[in-house]
C-alpha cells in the first residue's frame, strides 16, 4: 500500500486529502480533506466555485501531479468521520474530514430550457452507482424508472460510451459522469425495455 500523502494545492494554499473523483475534464466532483486550519480549507474551497480557469495541482498516492479545477459553483459540504489512511496523527485529530461534493451528484437539474445536464453517480453504502442512477431519474425526471433496472441502465450507458467512469482514489467512492443519451433518456429506456436490458413485471 502506498503511504505517500495526497495534497491539493494552489498559489496560496496546500491542504492534505484523502480522497478525491475527477471528471473527463479534470474537474473536481469529489474532494476529501483532512483536518487543516480553516483558512487553508477557506482558500482551496475558494478556488474550487470561483470558475477560475486558473488550475491547482492535485498529487496522488503515487506521486503523480493532476491540473485540477474546480467546477466554479458551490459543492456540497458533508463533514465525515477520520478515515483509518496514513496521514500525521489522523487517528489523534479531533476535527472532522470534510468531504466537498459537487450538487450534480446528488441531484438532477436542468437548464434554463429545460435540457438534461450531465450528472455524476456513485456507489455509497448500500446503494450502487447503478441503483444511484435508478434513483435520481426516478425523482428528478419526469421518466418511470425502477430502482432493479440500474445497474442494467448503467452498463448498457457505458457500453453506448455515455456514462464514462471518474478518476477515483483514496476513500472516494467509485463514481461515473452520465452525460444525458443522444435520442434523449425516454427513448433510452424505452429501448432497454423492448431488448429485454430491463424487465417489466
Amino acid at each position: 500500500m502506498n503511504d505517500r500523502i495526497m495534497h491539493v494545492r494552489n498559489a496560496s494554499a496546500s491542504v492534505v486529502i484523502s480522497g478525491f473523483a475527477l471528471d473527463h475534464a479534470n474537474r473536481i466532483i469529489l474532494l476529501d480533506i483532512a483536518p487543516m486550519h480553516p483558512k487553508k480549507i477557506g482558500a482551496i474551497w475558494a478556488e474550487m466555485v470561483s470558475g477560475s480557469p486558473r488550475s491547482m495541482q492535485l498529487e496522488d498516492a503515487d506521486g503523480d501531479i493532476h491540473n485540477v479545477l474546480g467546477k466554479g459553483s458551490a459543492y456540497t459540504r458533508i463533514p465525515m468521520d477520520v478515515p483509518e489512511i496514513y496521514l500525521p496523527d489522523a487517528s489523534r485529530a479531533k476535527a472532522r474530514f470534510l468531504r466537498l461534493l459537487y450538487p450534480a451528484a446528488t441531484r438532477i437539474s436542468r437548464k434554463g430550457n429545460n435540457e438534461e445536464t450531465t450528472f455524476y453517480v456513485f456507489e455509497w453504502p448500500d446503494m450502487t452507482p447503478g441503483r444511484a442512477l435508478a434513483a435520481m431519474l426516478e425523482r428528478d425526471t419526469p421518466y418511470p424508472v425502477l430502482l432493479d433496472w440500474g445497474d442494467a441502465l448503467l452498463q448498457r450507458g457505458k457500453e453506448l460510451g455515455f456514462i464514462q467512469p471518474l478518476i477515483t482514489a483514496g476513500t472516494s467512492p467509485a463514481g461515473y459522469e452520465v452525460h444525458p443519451p443522444a435520442d434523449g433518456w425516454p427513448e433510452f429506456i424505452s429501448l432497454a425495455v423492448q431488448e429485454g436490458t430491463v424487465r417489466v413485471e
